[in-house]
C-alpha cells in the first residue's frame, strides 16, 4: 500500500496520469511550459504535477512538489513545494 507525504493512504486510482486539457484553467496556466506532451500526473482530486517520462513510476511522484486544491494539498501533501487554489475540482479524467 502507498501513503501520501501526510501518512495516508494513496487514494484509490491515484496517481495517473492525465492530459492536461481535463484540469482546472488555473493549472493549465500554472504550468505552461513546464509539461511534455501536455500530461500531469494526478495525485489526488485536484492536485497535480508534471509528466516526466524519464520518471515512469508514478508513484515517485507523491513525494515531489504539487499544486492544485489548498485544502487537499495541505491535508495530503503539506510540506509540498508548490502552489495551491480554493476550489479545484478534480478533472475530468480523474476517478
Amino acid at each position: 500500500m502507498f501513503v501520501y507525504p501526510s501518512g495516508d493512504p494513496v487514494l484509490p486510482g491515484y496517481p495517473l496520469i492525465v492530459p492536461v486539457g481535463t484540469i482546472d484553467r488555473r493549472l493549465v496556466s500554472w504550468f505552461e511550459g513546464q509539461l511534455i506532451d501536455g500530461q500531469v500526473v494526478a495525485l489526488a482530486p485536484g492536485v497535480y504535477t508534471p509528466f516526466n517520462p524519464v520518471v515512469p513510476d508514478l508513484v515517485d511522484y507523491l513525494v515531489g512538489p504539487s499544486s492544485g486544491d489548498c485544502a487537499v494539498r495541505e491535508k495530503f501533501f503539506p510540506e509540498s513545494g508548490g502552489a495551491c487554489w480554493d476550489g479545484v475540482q478534480r478533472g475530468s479524467a480523474e476517478p
